[in-house]
């Protein structure tokens, strides 16, 4: 990929980033990682292997970010499911 190409993906990703954890209060070090990189993809100049980086640092973000949502969400909805059975019966 091109130096352009990874700026342009660092970009995207920092913006989901910013999408998908406005509404949290604290990320809890999901981006730790990524942010002790200290590489935005406005440092045009930085060299591409640390945008590939921060690249893979954003991306475990998300991923991390996604299954702790997706294990809480399975959990509420169990909650729900029992205690629905619970009135029922």
């Amino acid at each position: 990929m091109r130096k352009n190409e990874l700026v342009y993906l660092h970009s995207l990703l920092v913006l989901i980033r910013q999408e998908m954890f406005e509404s949290q209060e604290s990320e809890d070090g999901t981006f730790e990682q990524y942010d002790a990189l200290g590489v935005t993809p406005q440092m045009i100049h930085s060299k591409k292997a640390h945008h590939h980086s921060a690249i893979s640092a954003l991306l475990t973000g998300i991923e991390g970010g996604l299954s702790e949502r997706s294990e809480q969400s399975s959990e509420r909805n169990w909650s729900g499911d029992t205690l629905q059975r619970l009135e029922d019966e």
